[in-house]
């Protein structure tokens, strides 16, 4: 290894040493639902997606609402994720002007492999999809 690669090593590990103490202490206080210097900006943005989405922030969930709140999430992903699959030929930022992804049913198999955080990709949709995917799906 070159010595750029080494120090490039150590620089990232000196910045993860730096800002473990900050980040540890802030989550902390977010996590005990105190004050902290974000709270001028984000708390107002925060209390608007709680009044859109109609989620009281004091109750806490059970494990079944948690449940069910996961599995809808994860199938309204799979569900968007399978909509821009199929029109991706219509979509903006597809350089290479790739049609969709076609038949359905490989394209639901996709949805299906990003949602669970499978392998079950077939390469041609590897391939053509990658940039695509990762740029939306980010």
């Amino acid at each position: 290894m070159t010595a750029n690669g080494w120090f490039q090593i150590l620089f990232f590990l000196a910045l993860i040493f730096l800002v473990t103490k900050p980040m540890g202490v802030h989550m902390a206080r977010v996590f005990n639902r105190e004050r902290t210097f974000m709270d001028p900006v984000l708390r107002p943005i925060e209390k608007l997606l709680y009044r859109v989405t109609t989620v009281d922030e004091t109750h806490e969930m059970r494990w079944t609402e948690y449940a069910i709140s996961m599995l809808l999430f994860s199938l309204v992903s799979m569900v968007v994720l399978y909509l821009m699959e199929r029109m991706q030929g219509f979509l903006p930022f597809n350089p290479q002007k790739l049609g969709a992804v076609s038949p359905a049913h490989l394209a639901f198999n996709t949805a299906a492999s990003f949602t669970t955080n499978t392998r079950w990709l077939a390469w041609r949709i590897t391939i053509s999809l990658q940039l695509q995917l990762e740029l939306r799906w980010r």
